[in-house]
């Protein structure tokens, strides 16, 4: 899945939020992309709790960043993060899971244009 105007997403979320896809608006950029494509949204997770929103459509992992198979985005997410932690799986995303991110549905469907 190619993202149009990656560019013009990043401005959108930085006026927004000050944030991106992958520092407090992934949630966000996942239901932007769930609104476009369906699918549903996952997690990926480590030892202590999920860490990243994506979207799980056609047996592979979607966010602003990749489109691959779990096993290859999780290896490539533990190969370009150097949080600290170490992704260890993926699983659906639960209400609970990642609270401090920015959720806008607005804005998700403003994001949707640029995908």
């Amino acid at each position: 899945m190619e993202i149009k105007n990656k560019e013009k997403i990043l401005e959108i979320l930085d006026n927004a939020y000050g944030y991106n896809p992958f520092n407090g608006c992934c949630l966000m950029f996942a239901e932007a992309l769930q609104m476009k494509y369906g699918g549903e949204i996952y997690v990926v997770y480590s030892k202590k709790f999920a860490e990243h929103a994506v979207l799980f459509l056609d047996g592979k992992l979607h966010d602003f960043a990749y489109s691959l198979e779990p096993e290859s985005f999780i290896k490539r997410l533990n190969e370009d993060w150097s949080e600290g932690y170490k992704i260890i799986g993926y699983r659906k995303f639960e209400e609970e899971d990642l609270r401090d991110m920015k959720r806008d549905k607005e804005l998700s469907s403003e994001i949707v244009k640029y995908i």
